[in-house]
């Protein structure tokens, strides 16, 4: 699979996992696996798009988002992500717009 591939695949499981999981602790090890294998994505044209992926979790499973939080005390890179956000609208065209460029 191509890099470019490897980024649009892991931005559609990205939004079907926000569609289909309940925002409950039970999901949380689908979301932690989820961020370990995105953050192993490397793309020489495009950076991964982490604040956007962070905001939308925080925005709708915020849930899950506290438990990432709690997490994210064992683990300086998800201290890092967790700390990201940007404005949630901004967020999600970002990753449309990416998401048709690929």
């Amino acid at each position: 699979m191509s890099k470019e591939n490897e980024l649009k695949k892991a931005i559609i499981d990205f939004e079907e996992l926000i569609e289909t999981t309940p925002d409950e602790k039970s999901s949380l090890a689908g979301y932690n696996n989820f961020l370990r294998g995105f953050l192993r994505i490397r793309d020489a044209k495009y950076s991964l798009p982490s604040a956007e992926v962070m905001t939308i979790i925080k925005s709708k499973k915020p849930t899950i988002f506290y438990f990432l939080k709690k997490l994210a005390a064992q683990n300086p890179t998800l201290q890092i992500l967790t700390e990201l956000e940007i404005d949630y609208n901004k967020a999600v065209e970002r990753l449309e717009d990416l998401k048709k460029k690929l």
